[in-house]
Parts: C-alpha cells; structure tokens; sequence
C-alpha cells in the first residue's frame, strides 16, 4: 500500500505505515530535495514540468506509469494538508485512515473517495473562473468525440448538485488505471484547444479543476462496476469548528437538494 501526500514544497508530514511523501512538480523545484522525501514526480515517464496547470494531476500521472507500482497494490492520493479521517467526531491526527482501516474498507469497496459536496444551484451554474464555462464546453466536445458512451454521465453531473472534490482516492491501481488513461486522454486532447496565456495563476490550474469534475463523471458511469466509499475529508488549515460548521452545512443541503 502506497498512500501519497503530494506536496509542491518541503514540509513536515506525519509518517505513518503505509504514506508516502510525494513532491510534485519535482522538475520546476528550486531548493534541494531532502533525502526522507524518497519520491518524486519527474522519474521516467512524467508531467512535471505541467505542474503549475496540472497541480497534483503530475503526482497522478506518475502513479499511473510508475512500473514499480503492481495492477494489486492500493495506491492513494492526499494532500499535504487534506488527509481522509475516520468520522466527523474527531480530527486528531490518530483519527486519520491509516492502514488496517484502508484494508478493512477497501475489503468490502472498491475505491475510497471524500464526501460529496452539495450546492444549491446545479454543477453547471457554478463555473465561473475555475474551470471557465466555456472550457467544459469544449471538454464536453472531447469527451463527445472520444468516449461518447460518457455524455450522458456528463450530462447528468452537469444537471446534479453534488461534486467529488480534491483529486483524491485510494484504490487497487488496476482499478484507477482505467480512469487515468481515460482522464489524461481527455485532457492532453483539451491543452490543443485552449489558450491559457491570459489565465491568471488561479484560473490556469485548469486541468486540475477539470479533472475535479471529470472524476465524477467517470465513477457516475462506472457505478455498476464499482462499489463507491465516501470518507470525510480534513483541512488542517482549519479549526475542528470549522470543519464540522462545513459539514453540517453540506448536510443541510443534501437534505434539501437531494442527490
């Protein structure tokens, strides 16, 4: 089991069985790496130098053509300050999903990904800046050209108010694999059709945005085949208040505006 904590710069993580520190955009990196952070993103085959649009999509590439990495070892992603937790009672870093947990779950699922969020208005009201609403038009047109069999997933996303945030999961790699071929080609075909030289430093981490919202379009398709469970997810840029106002706030929306 390899869980990553992608990070872009050198922090302190806790150390745990099981995680694994991860600097992503390894290739645009100023300072020298410290010798406990054992991986990086630009090893072989890799998009690190695309990190500042990819964000931590170049961590997910590097997993994905990572031959260290067999079809059965649960791989995960994290980051350097979201961490799954067991329940919404505690957030104390022994509280974390840690290994006999991760196996325990993925026992009975296939994959762990975090709790959805749910907004009043529909997925598609909501762009604005991040990703653009006329730069999912054109993903919409991708996925149309090449992997029709997903509009209607798109669609229905699109027409729905909850969303999968953060890029982050733990699965068997045979079961991301798909997905991440599916996802990258998708978005190597979209960096043809766009021009980011205006974007500002926000609104050109577009691919990681996107990838956002096509995770959900892709575990919406492939319901039937995979068994989906939802973890909380921690900030520790926030408070243990903070954390649960957000939560019960995203209950409450649920409660009204349904799945």
């Amino acid at each position: 089991m390899s869980i990553y904590i992608v990070m872009h710069k050198i922090i302190d993580v806790h150390k745990k069985k099981g995680f694994v520190p991860l600097l992503v955009g390894a290739k645009n990196f100023l300072g020298e790496v410290p010798v406990e952070i054992k991986r990086d993103d630009s090893i072989e085959d890799n998009i690190s130098n695309k990190n500042k649009n990819y964000c931590e999509l170049t961590g997910m590439y590097w997993m994905w053509k990572n031959k260290e990495i067999n079809e059965n070892e649960i791989i995960g992603l994290c980051h350097y300050r979201r961490f799954f937790i067991k329940n919404a009672f505690s957030v104390k870093k022994e509280t974390y999903l840690d290994y006999e947990n991760i196996e325990r779950i993925l026992r009975k699922y296939d994959i762990i990904v975090p709790k959805q969020r749910t907004y009043a208005n529909k997925i598609k009201d909501n762009f604005s800046n991040a990703p653009k609403k006329e730069d999912m038009e054109k993903t919409k047109r991708i996925i149309q050209k090449l992997y029709p069999e997903y509009i209607d997933s798109f669609n229905k996303f699109l027409d729905g108010h909850t969303v999968y945030f953060y890029n982050m999961f733990i699965a068997k790699k045979s079961v991301m694999n798909e997905y991440f071929k599916w996802l990258f080609d998708i978005l190597f075909e979209l960096e043809k059709e766009i021009d980011i030289s205006n974007y500002d430093d926000y609104e050109a981490r577009i691919y990681g945005f996107i990838a956002e919202r096509l995770f959900n379009v892709w575990i919406i398709k492939n319901r039937d085949k995979i068994s989906v469970k939802e973890n909380y997810v921690y900030n520790e840029t926030d408070t243990y208040f903070g954390f649960l106002k957000h939560e019960m706030a995203n209950i409450y929306r649920r409660i009204i505006y349904g799945k």
